[in-house]
């Protein structure tokens, strides 16, 4: 074989080579785009979800915005026949959105549209489903044994009270105990009317 023919044959072999290489090289390439494309779906999804959290977290789900409403109602919470205080430090001014405010631990200050039940006692340290109540270091009670979660929004019985939409001059009332009928229309009757009295004040400023 002559000279020329061993250098083509060399030259063809190199050129055979470097096919390999470039082949192997676009197919590493491709993985990590892929890889980069997957993590970054993850990196978006995670993101996306805190930000959901943290906007539930702080303004509560379908809450309109921050001073969208003025508006004010009254509630009061009952545990195994124990009135709960509100008006300690502890509760008051715990949002923006809605709070307890000057001492007061019965009326409901709401400063935004679309609040519900389950938000406000959120920001009280405390969670509200349809079978319990929790109570930030207080324990959680549960239906069973007799004792039963009740809410009541102006006389009326609430099904699923988290998702219950507070309305102005609400009078609500929160029971977790074995209380009768006849109790029940008794402990309606202590829910205050705290709130008429501050909406007439903040409608109508002397």
């Amino acid at each position: 074989m002559g000279v020329g023919a061993e250098e083509e044959k060399r030259r063809r072999k190199r050129a055979k080579e470097e096919r390999r290489k470039g082949k192997r090289h676009a197919e590493a390439r491709s993985k990590l785009i892929k890889r980069v494309g997957i993590f970054g779906v993850i990196i978006a999804v995670i993101a996306g979800g805190s930000y959901v959290a943290i906007s539930g977290f702080l303004s509560g789900p379908s809450i309109g915005p921050l001073n969208s409403t003025h508006d004010h109602a009254d509630f009061i919470v009952y545990i195994n026949d124990e009135r709960i205080d509100f008006s300690q430090d502890q509760f008051q001014v715990r949002s923006n959105y809605v709070h307890l405010e000057g001492g007061d631990g019965e009326v409901i200050h709401m400063h935004a549209i679309n609040l519900n039940l389950g938000f406000f006692v959120q920001t009280l340290g405390m969670r509200l489903t349809s079978t319990s109540i929790s109570i930030q270091g207080g324990g959680l009670y549960e239906n069973g044994g007799g004792r039963e979660l009740k809410v009541y929004a102006n006389g009326v019985r609430i099904d699923n009270p988290a998702n219950y939409i507070v309305q102005t001059l609400d009078k609500i009332l929160i029971i977790y105990g074995d209380e009768t009928e006849g109790e029940i229309e008794a402990l309606l009757e202590t829910v205050p009317d705290g709130a008429g009295q501050v909406q007439g004040a903040f409608i109508n400023p002397p």
